[in-house]
């Protein structure tokens, strides 16, 4: 078997791509190959395996995305964005497209050689301030992670203790100045928003309990992507010159503060250098708190580097860097369909 397939990364979520149309793997042989040729040190490895097939609706192709793990998600920003740069490069599509996913059409351009814009799906759902009791809600917490700890190995033996798990959540959720739920798309890609005001100090070891725990949540039936989340304030002379600014040019609006995201992604189990629909997701958060303003694009700092995303009412564009790393041929002789 030999595949031709780019291996590309946007803002260090890493990709492996290939185009469908010639192979015609079914669902069931693209999940057991993303599970093994996104094995590190074993394989390619990746965050995921993505493919161009043939749209079923209006898109110029379809795109099917498979976790590290072998589960299907509904839709990836980060990954539309390299997707679309492959397109483009490969003569499938132009420099204007529409990609069809499993939460629906996503719009993309070419903004630059390497640099792309998506349209993200729109928000089904969003709920504000989803109820966190913080005393009440660690015994539940608990509870869920005894479950998903004891679902994996098939018996209650924990990596640590019941009692260092209550000592870490409940340390950790402390920190929680606000949770949202936001869903992208139909059927919706389900995030969590959590407002972490000294993500910045925290180390990611320390807050991976929390993060586990609320991503498997139940009191969300689709598990969730958890995104913490920390806005700097704006420094007072930024704010000056943007008021400044604003009276020669009413159009312009006043800055944001640092954003800090991190996301810890359900399929990959851990946190990962970047999200796509998780910056889009905490960017329409920030704008229905007025944490920032609709209309001026949202600068995001994620272990990868940087994205961008501008909202306006339900419209998120993500905008961001790609990276081709690879081009070549898969002949991994390990797998097997």
């Amino acid at each position: 078997m030999e595949i031709p397939f780019y291996k590309m990364q946007g803002c260090g979520n890493d990709f492996i791509i290939f185009d469908n149309r010639r192979y015609s793997f079914t669902m069931a042989q693209l999940s057991t190959l993303a599970k093994q040729i996104c094995q590190q040190r074993l394989s390619l490895g990746g965050d995921a395996l993505m493919v161009v097939d043939n749209s079923r609706a209006t898109g110029d192709f379809r795109m099917i995305f498979f976790n590290a793990d072998g589960s299907e998600a509904e839709m990836c920003g980060n990954g539309a964005r390299c997707l679309a740069r492959y397109a483009y490069e490969e003569g499938i599509a132009g420099p204007v497209m529409t990609i069809e996913t499993l939460a629906g059409l996503v719009p993309a351009w070419r903004e630059d050689q390497r640099t792309y814009r998506v349209r993200l799906n729109e928000p089904t759902k969003y709920e504000r301030e989803i109820a966190f009791s913080k005393d009440e809600r660690i015994a539940e917490l608990l509870e869920d992670a005894l479950k998903e700890k004891t679902a994996k190995s098939g018996s209650a033996t924990l990596d640590w203790s019941l009692e260092t798990i209550g000592q870490s959540l409940r340390q950790q959720a402390q920190g929680i100045s606000f949770l949202d739920y936001v869903e992208l798309g139909n059927p919706g890609l389900p995030h969590l928003i959590v407002g972490y005001p000294q993500l910045a100090e925290t180390a990611l070891t320390d807050l991976k309990p929390l993060a586990q725990a609320l991503r498997n949540w139940s009191a969300l039936p689709k598990g969730a992507n958890v995104n913490f989340v920390a806005v700097a304030p704006v420094p007072d002379s930024e704010i000056l010159a943007a008021n400044l600014a604003k009276e020669a040019s009413p159009d312009l609006v006043k800055p944001a503060g640092q954003v800090i995201v991190r996301t810890y992604e359900r399929g990959v189990e851990d946190f990962t250098l970047a999200c796509g629909t998780g910056a889009g997701s905490v960017a329409y958060s920030l704008v229905q708190r007025e944490l920032v303003q609709t209309g001026a694009p949202v600068v995001l700092d994620v272990l990868g580097g940087q994205l961008a995303v501008t909202v306006r009412g339900k419209q998120l564009d993500l905008i961001g860097p790609t990276n081709v790393v690879a081009k070549g041929l898969l002949v991994d002789e390990d797998v097997v369909l």
